[in-house]
């Protein structure tokens, strides 16, 4: 997935990340429990933000865990909602991000 983003970036310029979570798919040779697939899923997002240095708004609507909003900001997401959310709240983050116009 990161190699596609790295190539998808030399072409295209990116001023906001938005992530559905649980539509991100890693594959690897090992059978992936969902704990170890939410692990590469939030190693992915803190390579996406290092790599871009880029507003990140990610959603999900699992794991059903109150706590994993904090976990997904600590892993580099700007804003977090919880699916399904108000309309007006994701403009409003949108609105938020810092957008670097190059």
């Amino acid at each position: 997935m990161l190699i596609r983003l790295r190539d998808i970036s030399k072409k295209i310029h990116f001023d906001l990340f938005v992530l559905v979570l649980n539509n991100i798919f890693v594959y690897s040779l090992d059978n992936q429990s969902g704990e170890n697939r939410i692990e590469k899923i939030l190693d992915l997002m803190s390579e996406i933000k290092q790599l871009y240095d880029k507003p990140i708004i990610a959603m999900t609507g699992w794991p059903d865990d109150p706590e994993f909003e904090s976990i997904a900001i600590e892993a580099g997401a700007d804003h977090f909602f919880k699916l399904p959310f108000k309309n007006q709240q994701f403009q409003d983050a949108v609105i938020s991000c810092p957008i670097n116009q190059k």
